[in-house]
């Protein structure tokens, strides 16, 4: 297995050699999605964070900000809003050294959701916190109405945690509004090297209308108002495949939008 890191065109550096995929040398690593907005190594208990899951108004990558389509008032009314929810969540994991991340990702997320039916889109995305030059890693969706899950023929890393949640797509099964429910979404596997003063930033939100990085097979579905819980019962997580040694990397950091592959996009608003 050859891993390439920092490509730039034709200019490539020297592989990164391992013997399977995932990495059998691979150290997962499971963070927690905490109130404050950051990913932590640490549970807690955290009042949930709200937004509104939406197909309408400004759902491209870069965005971050209030959801500008009518909000329909029977879907505030049961979380106590009235106007105002944001239309994306964010979570960010900042760096002070370099660390390089490879492999599956498995976003463990319980949620109340107020309609029958959400999409998730969950994307990872580097930041640089000087400039705020921002680059799209990778995403991972999922129609809440199908993540039915088959753990048998889910993968799993040795310690048994699921790094690749096996959906069959066999039924739809509508939700019950207000209901929790426990949601596997895998995220596609990646190979990024982050450097110290980057972060990690997870965004969850409804799928992007319009956008030129990555489009989405159905149309967006029904708005929603989604709770994310992190509590002692419902610990909401994302697992990380991390390189336990760092990969061949350029002397200086490429440019964004220079690594072959990624898409450099407008800095992050909020």
């Amino acid at each position: 297995m050859l891993l390439y890191f920092e490509s730039e065109g034709g200019n490539r550096l020297a592989p990164y050699v391992s013997s399977d995929w995932p990495l059998p040398e691979t150290v997962w690593k499971r963070l927690y999605l905490r109130g404050n907005g950051t990913l932590s190594p640490t549970s807690g208990t955290d009042k949930a964070v709200t937004y509104l899951s939406t197909g309408a108004g400004r759902h491209v990558t870069a965005d971050f900000g209030k959801a500008l389509s009518p909000v329909p008032a029977d879907l505030l009314a049961p979380v106590g809003f009235t106007t105002g929810l944001p239309d994306t969540a964010r979570y960010t994991l900042p760096f002070t050294q370099d660390a390089a991340i490879a492999g599956p990702i498995d976003l463990t997320l319980y949620a109340k959701v107020f309609s029958p039916d959400v999409d998730f889109w969950a994307e990872v995305l580097d930041r640089d916190t000087a400039t705020g030059a921002t680059t799209f890693v990778q995403r991972g969706l999922l129609r809440a109405s199908m993540s039915q899950l088959d753990i048998s023929r889910s993968q799993k890393t040795p310690d048994g945690d699921i790094y690749r949640p096996y959906h069959p797509y066999l039924s739809i099964s509508p939700l019950v509004p207000a209901s929790i429910h426990k949601f596997e979404i895998e995220v596609f596997p990646l190979g990024h090297y982050w450097r110290a003063g980057h972060e990690l930033v997870l965004q969850l939100h409804a799928p992007p209308a319009s956008d030129p990085i990555s489009t989405y097979a159905w149309e967006p579905n029904m708005p929603a108002v989604v709770q994310i819980l992190q509590d002692a019962a419902h610990p909401t997580s994302i697992l990380l495949p991390f390189m336990p040694t760092l990969p061949p990397h350029r002397a200086t950091a490429p440019a964004c939008g220079d690594v072959v592959g990624e898409v450099c996009i407008t800095p992050l608003l909020g």
